[in-house]
C-alpha cells in the first residue's frame, strides 16, 4: 500500500458506517485471507469475494473491510467485506450506475487504434480549432479553484485532457473518486504519488465531512439517476470545507442557443431547397445516450436547477462551453472562418458568462455554502 494512501487515510471514511479507516497489519491481513478462503467473509451485497487480498482498510472494530488493489481503495458500499454470518446489508449497484461503470470499464477508457480514449473520440472534437476552443473552456474551471491540501476530483475518469492536470497543481494531493477501476488505473498512471485513488460512489462519498479544500466534478452529475443528482450535489457540499470552491460542469436537457442555431440552419436549408427534401437537423446536441455501447445519461433542465440547486445553495451560474460537440464539428472548420467563429463564441462566453451558461449547452455551477 502506497505512502500517499497511508499518510492520508484520515480523510477516508467507511461509506456504510461513516467511521474512520486504518490499514490492516500484515498479520491481520494473513488471518483474513484464511477466513475468506473458508467462506467466513463476503461482500455486503452478497456477491462472491475473490481472494487473495494484497492490502485492505478496515473500520476501528474490524467489522467492515475494504480491498486495496493496485493502490486503489475499493470503497464502494457493495464491495465492503463483512462476516458471512451478517445478513446482506447492501442492495446491488443501481442499474443506471452499473451501466455507467460498465461503459467506462469496457469501452470508454479503452484506447482506439489512434491511441485515443473511446470517450474522447466519441464526445470531443479533436481537430485543432475545436481543441483550442476547448482548452480555453477548461481554463475557466481552474480560475474558480483555489489551493490547499486536498482537491477532490469527483468521478475523475482517466483525466483524459492535459488541461485537467492543471486543476490540481495548487493542491498537495488530488483525490480521484470514480466507479471505474480502469479510470483510476489511468489516473494513477498520470498522477502517481500525487494522487489518492478511490473506487467510490459520488452519492455516498467515502470521505470525512469538511475534509477537502476544493472540488471539481466534470460531466458527472447528469450520468446519475435523476432522483440521486441532488444527493450527489449535497455530498460534494458535505465533504468540502466551508470555504472550499465547488465547480460542477453540467449539461442542459436542451439548449435554447443550440436549438436556435439548429432552426436557423433548417431555414437556410429550406431557402436553398424550397421544394426539395433536404432533412432539417435536430437540436445541435450530441448526447452520451446515443453512444455505443449505451451510456446512461439524464440531464435536467433549468427549472430543475432553480428548484433544486439555486433554492438550496449560494451558487453562481457560469458557462463552461456554450456550444455542443456537434456544433463544433459542424462549424469550427479548420480554416479562417472556423477560427473566426470559435473566437466569436469565446468572446460571447467571456462577455456574457451567465447568459451563455443559462442558454448555452454546458453550464458551470459554482457552489458556495447552503442557504440558511
Amino acid at each position: 500500500m502506497t505512502s500517499a494512501l497511508l499518510d492520508n487515510v484520515e480523510v477516508l471514511r467507511c461509506p456504510i458506517s461513516g467511521e474512520g479507516l486504518r490499514a490492516l497489519t500484515a498479520m491481520e491481513l494473513a488471518n483474513l485471507q484464511k477466513e475468506v478462503l473458508s467462506g467466513l467473509w463476503r461482500h455486503a451485497d452478497a456477491t462472491q469475494l475473490i481472494a487473495p487480498l494484497s492490502g485492505a482498510l478496515t473500520t476501528p472494530q474490524s467489522r467492515i473491510v475494504y480491498r486495496v488493489e493496485e493502490e486503489i481503495a475499493c470503497l464502494l458500499p457493495q464491495l465492503a467485506i463483512r462476516p458471512a454470518s451478517m445478513a446482506a446489508a447492501e442492495a446491488p449497484l443501481r442499474e443506471e450506475k452499473r451501466r455507467v461503470q460498465a461503459f467506462y470499464d469496457e469501452y470508454g477508457w479503452c484506447k482506439n487504434a489512434a491511441g485515443l480514449f473511446n470517450d474522447t473520440a466519441d464526445f470531443t472534437d479533436i481537430r485543432n480549432v475545436a481543441r483550442a476552443y476547448q482548452s480555453r473552456a477548461q481554463g475557466r474551471i481552474g480560475r474558480h479553484l483555489g489551493s490547499g491540501k486536498f482537491l477532490l476530483d469527483a468521478a475523475s475518469g482517466a483525466i483524459p485532457h492535459p488541461e485537467y492536470l492543471d486543476f490540481g497543481r495548487s493542491y498537495k494531493r488530488r483525490i480521484c473518486v470514480d466507479l471505474s477501476l480502469r479510470a483510476l488505473r489511468e489516473a494513477r498512471h498520470k498522477l502517481g504519488d500525487r494522487g489518492i485513488y478511490v473506487m467510490g460512489d459520488v452519492t455516498r462519498l467515502p470521505l470525512a465531512a469538511a475534509s477537502v479544500d476544493g472540488i471539481v466534478s466534470l460531466h458527472t452529475i447528469y450520468h446519475l439517476p435523476p432522483d440521486e443528482q441532488l444527493k450527489a450535489v449535497a455530498e460534494l457540499r458535505r465533504v468540502g470545507k466551508p470555504s472550499a470552491p465547488i465547480v460542477i460542469v453540467y449539461t442542459w436537457r436542451t439548449s435554447p442557443l443550440m436549438n436556435f442555431f439548429s432552426h436557423l440552419r433548417g431555414i437556410v436549408r429550406w431557402a436553398k431547397h424550397p421544394f426539395g427534401h433536404a432533412a432539417v437537423a435536430g437540436p445541435c446536441l450530441v448526447t452520451e445516450a446515443t453512444a455505443t455501447p449505451p451510456l446512461f445519461y439524464h440531464p435536467q433542465d433549468y427549472a430543475w436547477y432553480q428548484r433544486e440547486v439555486l433554492s438550496r445553495y449560494r451558487v453562481k451560474l457560469r458557462v463552461w462551453c456554450a456550444v455542443s460537440t456537434e456544433f463544433q464539428r459542424r462549424f469550427f472548420s479548420e480554416n479562417a472562418s472556423g477560427r473566426a467563429l470559435a473566437r466569436a463564441v469565446r468572446g460571447l462566453e467571456t462577455a456574457f458568462p451567465w447568459f451563455c451558461g443559462r442558454f448555452g449547452q454546458y453550464p458551470m455551477f459554482i457552489l458556495g455554502k447552503e442557504k440558511s
